[in-house]
């Protein structure tokens, strides 16, 4: 095995554990805002309810995860020449711009509004999903960047 296929190796078991990390929080998102939905109490909740948040965002999460997971397995069967680029590309712009507008609400309800909503928990799952969604966001865009320098 050389140097380059080790990196590769590398870097897929890395992804799919990140993917994994992912697809759990995206299902503790869903969970906490399922069981959290008809009890919370927020009353300055102007944008959008944080469960409502979680909900939405646990979702597009876990579907947009799912999503990248097929595009690879379809990639790695069919190879580079059956899917198009453009599809990829597109769908990166679209989720990195969803995220990180998505995080820049969750933190404004998170901060302004939201300081006396009850569960607590449901404030710490909030504050979570907001950074990784910042982290998400932005580590879309700076892959997508890297490609294009190589190309």
């Amino acid at each position: 095995m050389s140097t380059e296929e080790t990196e590769e190796t590398c870097i897929g078991c890395l992804r799919f554990i990140g993917f994994l990390l992912l697809i759990g929080l995206h299902i503790a998102e869903i969970t906490v805002s399922t069981i959290n939905y008809n009890t919370t109490t927020c009353s300055n909740a102007d944008i959008i309810l944080p469960v409502k948040w979680l909900l939405i965002g646990g979702i597009i999460g876990l579907a947009s995860i799912l999503f990248i997971i097929s595009i690879s397995i379809k990639l790695c069967i069919f190879g580079n020449e059956s899917f198009p680029g453009l599809l990829v590309t597109l769908f990166n712009i679209l989720l990195s711009f969803f995220l990180i507008i998505w995080a820049i609400i969750g933190g404004i309800m998170l901060y302004r509004y939201n300081q006396d909503c009850k569960p607590t928990s449901l404030r710490a799952m909030l504050a979570i999903s907001a950074v990784e969604r910042i982290f998400g966001g932005m580590h879309i865009i700076i892959n997508m960047c890297e490609r294009a320098l190589k190309d």
